[in-house]
């Protein structure tokens, strides 16, 4: 399993990669960004929309991570703010506004954007090359579990390859490289993944939901 998919006191594992990176309308856009830093551009950041943490548990990831971050922190968001990008409620309103073409980028989880694409929408998805933040959906065993042999095979069962061939079926990436992930992915090996401490996320998760809602409204 990627290292970032296990909790450092193996408390909790991952059971899926699930990414965000950039969704670009592709009748707007030419040349797609490469580069979370790329969005910086006043051209490029008036034409942004991306999830608020307020309603997304992804955002929520996404942001503590750069807030964390020393090539991002919180002068990324407040250079986006100042460009004119917006945040909408969730990671569903910021599909619909670049798939109909309101704006040209959005930052999102790569599913909802690859799903659009073989749906026909006028979309691509941009792994940047600094990496992506993720969120895992987790599984643990609860200290109060009454059958301790059934959490134990559930948990089994979630981190096979049973269960990860059944996460591709749904349009997530696998947690082992040796799954293939769906079509059009890439395989999990390449990804780059921005870690993030979440105990310091979880601590200051009002805080930086304020502070992301003082630049971008609620």
């Amino acid at each position: 399993m990627p290292a970032a998919l296990i909790d450092p006191d193996k408390t909790f594992f991952g059971t899926k990669l699930i990414t965000t990176g950039i969704v670009v309308n592709t009748r707007l856009v030419t040349t797609a960004p490469t580069s979370w830093n790329d969005l910086l551009a006043p051209e490029l950041a008036s034409k942004t929309i991306m999830a608020h943490p307020l309603y997304s548990g992804a955002a929520v990831i996404h942001v503590g991570t750069f807030a964390q971050h020393k090539d991002f922190g919180w002068p990324y968001f407040e250079k986006l703010a100042r460009g004119g990008a917006i945040a909408a409620k969730g990671n569903g309103a910021v599909i619909e506004a670049v798939a109909r073409g309101e704006k040209a980028y959005g930052v999102i989880i790569e599913y909802m954007a690859f799903n659009a694409q073989w749906k026909g929408s006028p979309v691509s998805f941009v792994f940047p090359r600094e990496g992506v933040t993720a969120i895992t959906q987790p599984v643990a065993i609860l200290k109060t579990a009454k059958n301790l042999d059934a959490a134990r095979a559930f948990v089994d069962w979630q981190l096979s390859e049973q269960a990860q061939h059944q996460s591709v079926a749904q349009g997530y990436f696998p947690i082992f490289d040796g799954v293939a992930p769906p079509k059009g992915y890439p395989a999990v090996s390449s990804l780059k993944i921005l870690s993030g401490d979440l105990r310091d996320i979880l601590a200051k998760d009002e805080e930086n939901k304020k502070r992301f809602t003082d630049l971008f409204g609620g």
